[in-house]
């Protein structure tokens, strides 16, 4: 290999060990950090959860461009787009399928560690999509919307992509966990979320 990817550790992190785990940014740190409480502590079963979870969201080789929870939102998303019909229903139903592992959100992966990976994910859409111009533009970025369209916008995709698309696969239950994290989270960072999101369940598109 002509580079040498190996990721040196920033101590800082590693003080209070785990609070500041989900504070890194950077995929590739957050296993260079994990290796290194594992190294002092191999027997941490949290630790090995967390570095277990961390190469099945963020690949083999950690990368936080490569995030399959970021990947199993926007299908799940277009698959929700989808016309959906005899011929194709069970095709549909298996890649939810997959897309639900990637989520973990089959019943045997449910822990506490995934609930932290499912905040960490709701912080990083909300941060992300908050300022991309998918959600702050229309007119293919012509012109930008107010904060509150933003929110609104936001508000309709976590809805859509948790609970209306899973309605329509039978799976609603299986989302149920993920949907409230994602929710909670939005309520927690968005000016008058809670508002939002009671308008957007009731079909309004203001508060």
């Amino acid at each position: 290999m002509l580079w040498n990817n190996k990721t040196k550790v920033n101590q800082d992190y590693l003080k209070d060990w785990p609070a500041h785990y989900y504070e890194i940014s950077s995929a590739g740190q957050r296993e260079a950090c994990l290796k290194a409480i594992l190294e002092k502590n191999p027997d941490s079963k949290a630790d090995q959860r967390r570095l277990e979870l961390l190469y099945r969201r963020f690949g083999k080789y950690p990368d936080e461009t490569k995030d399959r929870f970021f990947h199993a939102w926007s299908l799940i998303k277009a698959t929700g787009r989808e016309t959906v019909n005899i011929l194709n229903r069970r095709l549909i139903e298996k890649e939810m399928f997959g897309y639900m592992n990637e989520l973990f959100l089959a019943s045997f992966d449910r822990d506490e560690i995934v609930e932290d990976e499912w905040y960490d994910f709701a912080n990083r859409f909300l941060e992300l999509s908050g300022n991309s111009p998918a959600y702050r533009s229309v007119l293919f970025g012509l012109k930008k919307v107010s904060d509150q369209d933003t929110a609104f916008r936001l508000a309709n995709d976590i809805e859509f992509i948790t609970r209306k698309v899973p309605r329509q696969f039978q799976c609603d239950r299986e989302f149920a966990d993920f949907a409230e994290v994602m929710e909670a989270v939005y309520v927690n960072k968005i000016k008058d979320g809670d508002k939002i999101l009671e308008a957007v369940k009731n079909g309004r598109t203001t508060i």
